[in-house]
């Protein structure tokens, strides 16, 4: 069973599993630390503008980054879901910063 993101916070359940928040994340969903995505507390304003998404030549405009309905993506490297409107996504803006790669 998987929850919406509003249940999930509401009945305090994983949207994946449906586990307990109280339990901690499935061993499966626990990241190595070099590439744990960034914790929200850790976020501040600095990292903010320090943390931007890389884009190559074929994706440097926004006119060429293909649009569709937003819907919820997994970076390729972390695991982190990222809702997106892009058609195409390979990595969250974290790991495309880290890694110096293209999100799409």
């Amino acid at each position: 069973m998987s929850f919406c993101p509003p249940c999930s916070q509401r009945f305090d359940r994983c949207m994946v599993c449906g586990n307990s928040g109280a339990q901690g994340p499935p061993a499966w969903a626990r990241f190595p630390p070099s590439i744990a995505p960034i914790k929200a507390e850790e976020v501040t304003n600095a990292n903010r503008l320090r943390i931007s998404p890389h884009y190559c030549s074929r994706h440097d405009s926004t006119l060429k980054r293909a649009k569709a309905e937003p819907k919820c993506r997994e970076c390729t490297v972390c695991h982190m879901v990222v809702e997106s409107n892009y058609a195409e996504f390979s990595l969250c803006p974290p790991c495309s910063d880290r890694e110096h790669r293209c999100v799409l």
